[in-house]
């Protein structure tokens, strides 16, 4: 590897475009941080209403006294946000 010899402005404006790219590259992460972080909220959201619609299976098959409860949650569990 040869040491290019190159005048202050061809080394900042080389600097300035590491920079650039850098700077994309991190405003580029972050938003696929923040699409992550929702879609983990999005879960988060459907995995709660999941375990209610199976608790409320649970007590009716235990009752046998409201399965038309849990139909209707289970349904109501479809048009969760992740279905989209």
């Amino acid at each position: 590897m040869t040491l290019d010899n190159i005048t202050r402005e061809e080394f900042d404006t080389r600097l300035d475009a590491a920079n650039d790219r850098l700077r994309q590259e991190l405003n580029d992460t972050q938003e696929r941080v923040r699409r992550l972080d929702e879609l983990i909220h999005r879960k988060e959201i459907f995995s709660q209403k999941l375990d209610e619609i199976l608790t409320e299976i649970d007590e009716a098959e235990v009752h046998d006294t409201r399965p038309a409860v849990a139909d209707r949650k289970y349904k109501e569990g479809a048009r969760c946000p992740l279905n989209r």
